[in-house]
């Protein structure tokens, strides 16, 4: 989202820029995530990816799975207790993941967990 909605440059950017931007957030956050759990017992560092990786896992397995868990999310907006606090937040995008587990079982090619997407989070 942060170089989606990039004020200074807009929808004015090309495909190239966007997905370099990408690459160096990602890549900045995979380094702080090895460096904060590289004392975890049985932590693997992740690697770091390149552009074009990262473009081609967006097509191939996450633009569907995000898509379906926007579409959970609006259809199931918080009430506003929920929007008071984190961990009302929390137990809210909680039960968004369950929703999303429970629909996607039976779905091919669609990760079923969203904590095998997040490991690194």
């Amino acid at each position: 989202m942060q170089h989606s909605n990039d004020a200074t440059r807009g929808t004015d950017q090309t495909s190239g820029h966007f997905w370099r931007k990408v690459s160096v957030s990602y890549n900045q956050f995979i380094n702080q995530s090895n460096s904060v759990n590289s004392s975890r017992e049985n932590y693997s560092p992740l690697p770091e990816r390149s552009t074009e990786s990262l473009k081609g896992a967006w097509g191939r397995r996450l633009q569907k799975a995000v898509g379906k868990f926007a579409g959970i999310v609006q259809t199931n907006p918080p009430s506003s207790g929920e929007k008071k606090d984190d961990q009302s937040m929390d137990l809210y995008y909680s039960r968004m993941r369950e929703m999303y587990a429970d629909r996607v079982k039976k779905m091919k090619n669609m990760p079923k967990r969203f904590g095998d997407m997040m490991a690194a989070y």
